[in-house]
């Protein structure tokens, strides 16, 4: 059975321990939980507004509201039966009231258009190809049924 004296001894050495690995984890830039929001949407692209979805290597943007993330989706045909879906936020400065990120001209990349970032991602993976971000997107769950419909989760 532990003493008063012995738990005031365990605490004098392990309470530091704790408070420092508290403070180092809230500080920690590697997290994006502010980039994760509610997903649960349904996309049928045999509707005009996802058409793009219909060839490989097309892309729609899905809106935020009411399930769509954060500050919305970018839905991308990797092949004919992959998608991925990415959060619209960018990586870097989650408290940034920047627009959300968009899908650059050649349709390569994604980016961040704030000008005290311009980050860039590639479309396919959501790694980052050009900092200052370093953690790459937030990617969703997506499942295809094979025909016309894709659901995007989290």
């Amino acid at each position: 059975m532990l003493t008063l004296v012995s738990m005031i001894k365990f605490l004098k050495y392990i309470l530091p321990v704790v408070v420092f690995s508290f403070i180092w984890n809230s500080c920690n830039k590697s997290s994006n939980t502010a980039t994760s929001g509610l997903v649960n949407v349904t996309v049928n692209f045999s509707f005009p507004q996802y058409a793009a979805l219909n060839s490989v290597t097309g892309y729609v943007y899905i809106p935020q509201s009411p399930n769509g993330g954060v500050r919305g989706i970018i839905l991308y045909r990797v092949s004919f039966d992959q998608f991925n879906a990415y959060e619209r936020s960018c990586t870097y400065n989650t408290a940034t009231e920047c627009a959300p990120l968009v899908v650059d001209k050649t349709g390569a990349y994604i980016i961040d258009s704030c000008k005290n970032c311009g980050s860039q991602f590639l479309i396919q993976t959501g790694q980052v190809k050009q900092g200052p971000a370093t953690i790459p997107l937030t990617q969703y769950k997506t499942s295809f049924d094979g025909n016309t419909t894709v659901t995007i989760t989290n």
